[in-house]
């Protein structure tokens, strides 16, 4: 036989074809796209998390306040010098907006997130007490 061809095949047999090398390439794309597209979802999950929990802390302020003074306040900016050092804002740097309801109802104070365009219609938005149909926020 012939030893060019013999060391041609030895040779073909030791490195990756073109097609092999395309097939990795191609299965490495694709587990990158799935990756990013869980990525991209949590966050999303992980700033209306954070959202709610800085709602939650709102309201351990508001309770607070309630207590030291009988009453709720009518804005959250009393709660800045002795509660808080700023104005409470959401995961996407938007202020929370508390509203101070009438008494009688279900709770005396609700707060909103309008998410992630600002919008109260978007389903990003969070009311705070309707996060749970048990009449709890969700933290």
């Amino acid at each position: 036989m012939n030893t060019s061809l013999v060391r041609s095949r030895q040779f073909a047999r030791r490195g990756f074809t073109l097609l092999e090398m395309m097939l990795v390439v191609m299965i490495m794309g694709v587990l990158i796209g799935v990756a990013t597209w869980n990525i991209i979802g949590q966050g999303e999950k992980a700033r209306r998390a954070a959202t709610i929990a800085t709602m939650h802390n709102v309201e351990g302020m508001l309770n607070t306040y309630n207590l030291d003074n009988t009453s709720f306040p009518s804005t959250l900016y009393p709660l800045i010098p002795k509660y808080t050092s700023k104005m409470p804002v959401d995961a996407w740097k938007r202020p929370i907006v508390y509203v101070l309801n009438q008494p009688g109802g279900p709770h005396p104070f609700n707060l909103y997130s309008y998410g992630s365009t600002g919008d109260p219609s978007d389903p990003s938005a969070i009311d705070y007490w309707a996060e749970d149909q048990a009449g709890t926020p969700a933290h």
